[in-house]
């Protein structure tokens, strides 16, 4: 898949815990969603009464409007790519390459509704890597989708190293998903990623997640002080 930026892409509570393989008592933590998107993992938390959840991205800054416009700036030609290159991949979540980009689209306007109304919360922090505005392990957990590693093409080892020490700064434990570049490989980032924050005394495992979609195996990097 060739994409030239970020697109906005956002995934269900059903997803985040698929791809995280995230248990009930996971859900109970503070958690803090970085690079959350059009996602509707906090609004359905709030749904269940779960309060627990800050989810931050620099879209969270902008109108309605604007966000409406970056997503059909892009959606098209990802819809595109994904029906056209999609027949040639697994599905197993999804029932091919449309539903899986309808599910997307769905998640967004959903999103748009919830953030019109909660917008103005602490529960939405316009906020980016590599810097976050939380205090020091104000979280037992972060969670980063679909930007680290995904984009390798994008954001430099640099970049992704100073997020995770970020990440790990705000945080008890990190989870990254997914483990592949938009190519659907191994990103050449992961190794170096790995090998440094071992280095630095964190302990860092690959774990193989309940997420599939168009590759049979779907890791994430699960980090922890």
């Amino acid at each position: 898949m060739q994409l030239d930026q970020i697109i906005l892409f956002g995934r269900d509570l059903d997803q985040y815990r698929r791809m995280f393989n995230l248990s009930d008592a996971d859900l109970q933590c503070n958690i803090v969603s970085v690079a959350d998107g059009p996602a509707t993992f906090n609004r359905e938390m709030a749904e269940q009464g779960r309060t627990n959840v800050v989810s931050a991205d620099p879209i969270y800054g902008k109108s309605l409007t604007d966000i409406k416009t970056q997503f059909q700036s892009t959606f098209d030609d990802f819809r595109r790519q994904i029906i056209e290159q999609g027949d040639t991949w697994n599905w197993d979540l999804f029932d091919g390459p449309k539903e899986f980009a309808d599910k997307g689209e769905a998640v967004f306007n959903d999103f748009l509704e919830d953030f019109d109304q909660r917008g103005h919360l602490d529960c939405y922090t316009h906020a980016s890597l590599p810097d976050l505005p939380f205090q020091r392990k104000e979280f037992n957990l972060a969670l980063c989708s679909h930007l680290l590693f995904a984009y390798t093409h994008l954001l430099s080892l640099d970049f992704h190293i100073r997020s995770l020490r970020e990440l790990l700064r705000v945080a008890e434990e990190v989870r990254v998903f997914p483990l592949n570049d938009l190519s659907f490989e191994r990103s050449e980032f992961v190794d170096p990623v790995v090998d440094t924050l071992r280095k630095e005394g964190y302990k860092v495992e690959l774990e193989q997640s309940d997420y599939f979609d168009v590759i049979e195996k779907n890791f994430f990097l699960r980090i922890t002080h």
